[in-house]
């Protein structure tokens, strides 16, 4: 699903200036460019990761790998993702907040390694 695609899942129709007393560095534009490259970022996150766990999943027979330890691999993949993807957000919320602007993390559910998890892109609420 592409960026603009997930908008619409949403129901994203643009976002609107919020009143705060906050001295603005960024315009409004700059702040939606920031969230939609974080989150571009952040999707490129959730391919790598799932591109690694399937290779693993597909190759843990043939490289002699166990079970218990393929799910302890997963599991690694799993949390490195979950960190990237928090701190690009937490950033992104944070320079948001110092602009004046609002930025939520919208939790949604991706699959790795034939796992459900959720990760946290962006939208912007009163950017």
């Amino acid at each position: 699903m592409d960026l603009q695609q997930w908008y619409l899942c949403l129901g994203y129709s643009g976002v609107q200036a919020a009143e705060t007393t906050t001295e603005k560095k960024m315009t409004y534009e700059q702040v939606v460019q920031m969230m939609e490259q974080t989150n571009k970022e952040i999707y490129a996150e959730i391919d790598k990761a799932d591109d690694k766990a399937d290779n693993l999943v597909l190759s843990y027979e043939a490289a002699n790998i166990s079970e218990e330890q393929l799910n302890k691999e997963i599991d690694k993949i799993i949390e490195g993702l979950i960190e990237v993807t928090s701190k690009k957000t937490e950033k992104l919320i944070e320079v948001a907040g110092e602009n004046g602007y609002v930025i939520e993390a919208v939790w949604i559910e991706v699959e790795i390694g034939g796992r459900t998890i959720l990760v946290d892109p962006c939208i912007g609420d009163g950017v």
